[in-house]
């Protein structure tokens, strides 16, 4: 038995010893590399570099999400803007005048018999689009 110890202990000396050794010459390749002796500030900067890009990756992944989340909300409102807007069709080019709150206050009691009281009212009133040229269909 003591000669098994004895051999034991002497291979845990080698083994300690050439740990020792290649701890030795690890740092001695990381001492004597010519020419990158900068690799590991490199190597920093690098890895600073690599965090920042993904840090604004994720960032710009937010942005687009709120991106999208506000196009939705401007389409939304759009539609809502666009619910009390009355179109009326068949009038003739120019029949309005300058005026066409005024033309339209006069002519909608006409066309449907009805009589508004209070009289109507309206936020905004124009033609849509530009004028057409003499001669062309209409669309």
């Amino acid at each position: 038995m003591p000669h098994r110890v004895q051999q034991w202990t002497a291979s845990c000396r080698r083994y300690r010893q050439w740990a020792a050794g290649s701890r030795e010459r690890i740092a001695g390749v990381k001492v004597n590399v010519p020419g990158h002796c900068g690799l590991p500030v490199q190597s920093d900067t690098l890895e600073q570099r690599v965090t920042m890009v993904e840090a604004q990756a994720t960032l710009a992944e937010d942005r687009d999400q709120e991106l999208l989340y506000l196009r939705s909300k401007v389409i939304n409102l759009e539609d809502r803007s666009r619910r009390d807007n009355v179109l009326f069709l068949g009038f003739p080019e120019e029949i309005e005048g300058t005026d066409v709150q005024s033309f339209l206050k006069n002519i909608l009691p006409q066309l449907t018999g009805l009589t508004f009281d209070p009289l109507l009212e309206f936020q905004r009133a124009h033609r849509l689009g530009p004028k057409r040229r003499e001669g062309s269909n209409h669309r």
